[in-house]
């Protein structure tokens, strides 16, 4: 029933950097089924570059600018006529969004089916995250079901210039981490985009690092985590 006529597909996730990490598995997926297909991300500027770094999308399309404002609406429309996608899937849904995509006339539209404006999708999946009894990768990847793919496990392979190897090391170096130094890294925050764990849990979990095995520990934030 879908082995043909998918041959551009449209993946949408506008929030967050860790959102975006865990969704772009969904590509790998859909070129194991349709390997000659073009892959596109519709994102955030500031997450566009995780999009570029991974192998089995095509392309990305931000929504914003690098101020952070958005694109017209009727913009936006424009552009993803022009591309003439038969498949959209929108794996963080809005209602803006999933009326947006119809706007575009995108044939086939993937989204949950426990939304008030789920109506707006012609494939839906059937399944509460609230539970979280499942990684949020795998949720992300249980979307591709209602269009015939049953997805494996989760890889990330995201590909990184020896340039900005060093221009990392750089950082760490200014930030006093050597490069024999064992380091883990942690983020604490999520803008809200999900329950967050107490910041005492995340204090004691650097601790336990530190003294079972001997880490330095980063803390890192992204744009409005500052504090």
């Amino acid at each position: 029933m879908f082995a043909v006529g998918f041959n551009k597909i449209l993946l949408i996730r506008t929030d967050n950097i860790g959102d975006v990490i865990l969704s772009v598995p969904v590509a790998h997926e859909i070129k194991k089924k349709y390997p000659d297909s073009k892959v596109t991300l519709l994102c955030r500027n500031h997450t566009q570059i995780l999009g570029e770094r991974y192998p089995d999308i095509d392309s990305v399309i931000p929504i914003d600018d690098e101020n952070r404002e958005e694109l017209p609406s009727s913009e936006l429309i424009g552009i993803l006529k022009k591309e003439k996608f038969d498949c959209c899937i929108l794996i963080h849904p809005t209602f803006k969004l999933a009326r947006l995509m119809v706007s575009c006339g995108i044939p086939v539209r993937v989204g949950t089916g426990y939304r008030f404006y789920s109506f707006l999708f012609n494939r839906r999946h059937f399944e509460h995250r609230k539970e979280s009894i499942r990684h949020e990768s795998e949720y992300n990847l249980n979307l591709l079901k209602t269009i015939g793919i049953e997805p494996g496990k989760p890889e990330l392979a995201f590909e990184i210039s020896n340039q900005e190897i060093s221009s990392a090391a750089d950082e760490l170096k200014e930030a006093g981490i050597e490069e024999e130094v064992k380091y883990c890294v942690l983020h604490p925050g999520s803008r809200g985009s999900a329950m967050d764990w107490s910041i005492s849990n995340f204090a004691r979990t650097a601790d336990l690092l530190i003294e079972l095995f001997g880490f330095e520990v980063l803390i890192t934030w992204g744009y409005g985590e500052e504090h």
